[in-house]
């Protein structure tokens, strides 16, 4: 499968992907970088009405489409516009953030994760599909900010990580 062709089968498969990595209904999910919303949107539907994601971008078009797409009855999911990599999240307030194919546009990265585990729960999870990043360079990234490998779902495709309890 291409780049491409696997972009796509993630999107359509969505629900099912984050379903298995483990979100769950009542849960609070950030999607950074979430573009046109697929995960999001997906997120929304598993987490349900007891739980909130927050599609975050700093393309404020994109959080239009986004915002025009919502179904009436999809109140859980807030749009958030950053200018940098600031959340304007409470601390360890997060059980899942979503990082898909966003990584390597991030020119600070270290300073994004250290904000993501800020944000992040002390047993919460931080999914990965690093497209563009080699595995192992993703996973020294990750143990330098403070997770460590916690599991792997599609053949390495997408990785889960935990924070590290000495971090």
């Amino acid at each position: 499968m291409d780049e491409q062709q696997q972009k796509q089968w993630l999107l359509e498969h969505a629900n099912e992907v984050l379903k298995r990595v483990g979100i769950a209904p009542g849960q609070v999910v950030v999607d950074f970088g979430c573009g046109r919303g697929g995960y999001a949107l997906a997120a929304s539907r598993l987490v349900g009405e007891e739980g909130r994601v927050y599609a975050v971008d700093r393309d404020l078009e994109v959080l239009e489409e986004l915002r025009g797409q919502l179904p009436d009855d999809m109140s859980n999911l807030i749009m958030v516009h950053v200018k940098n990599i600031t959340l304007r999240l409470d601390a360890s307030s997060v059980e899942w953030i979503l990082l898909f194919d966003v990584l390597h546009m991030v020119e600070e990265s270290d300073l994004l994760l250290h904000e993501l585990a800020r944000v992040l729960k002390p047993d919460g999870q931080l999914c990965v599909y690093p497209m563009h990043l080699s595995v192992e360079t993703l996973t020294d990234d990750m143990q330098r900010a403070g997770f460590a490998l916690a599991q792997e779902h599609y053949q390495g495709q997408i990785l889960v990580f935990s924070p590290q309890a000495d971090a």
